[in-house]
């Protein structure tokens, strides 16, 4: 998942930045690929995780346990319970955003476009899914080695609706944020159909072409 998120932040600052503005210049392009909020958070849980495997289990400690470190009762604990809530509202507060652009008054000219709805839910639902699996298949031939699970996820992954950093991201540079906001609606609720079917083709693939 980490890897995973790697790859996401550098997608969105990168070449989704210039999705946006085409003017914007490697110099700007850099900064906010590597001085944005999320790139900065990947890093020091990579660190930690890598550096400091002790760290992992320390919230699951009984309180018998933190009894003996009070270093970290101390100190540690109300840094780690304030990230720890601080964390857990990200997303109620960014589904409350979108709420909020849904809610909001059609102005004119700004309308969505239906159809423009339909092919951005369906690229992201049904087109990518199949896209990585064909790419997959294509790699396994090539003597790349990939588990079954692997490969499997990989695809459910890319067929999960679009995050809600999308509409951030859309008001930030000035793109349709009502698309965004509701191609997260109606993917979310689109996702409930398309992931089952998807999770199954995954599954027939892998057999009619690599087991």
């Amino acid at each position: 998942v980490l890897l995973y998120n790697i790859g996401i932040t550098f997608y969105i600052w990168t070449f989704g930045m210039t999705s946006f503005r085409s003017s914007v210049g490697l110099k700007e392009m850099a900064r906010q690929l590597f001085l944005n909020t999320q790139t900065v958070a990947l890093t020091i849980g990579f660190v930690l995780a890598m550096v400091c495997p002790f760290l992992r289990g320390m919230e699951k400690l009984t309180s018998d346990q933190l009894a003996a470190l009070p270093v970290y009762i101390g100190i540690v604990s109300p840094f780690w319970e304030t990230v720890s809530y601080m964390g857990m509202t990200a997303l109620p507060l960014s589904i409350v955003q979108i709420g909020l652009l849904l809610g909001e008054p059609k102005q004119a000219g700004l309308d969505v476009d239906k159809r423009s709805l339909v092919l951005t839910t369906g690229l992201r639902l049904l087109a990518a899914p199949v896209l990585i699996l064909a790419v997959q298949v294509l790699v396994c031939k090539l003597g790349v080695p990939l588990s079954r699970s692997e490969f499997i996820v990989s695809a459910i992954i890319l067929s999960m609706p679009a995050a809600v950093l999308c509409v951030t991201v859309s008001e930030l540079y000035g793109g349709a944020m009502r698309l965004a906001a509701q191609a997260i609606l109606w993917g979310t609720i689109a996702s409930l159909a398309t992931a089952p079917v998807v999770t199954w083709l995954a599954q027939m693939v892998w057999e009619w072409f690599l087991a």
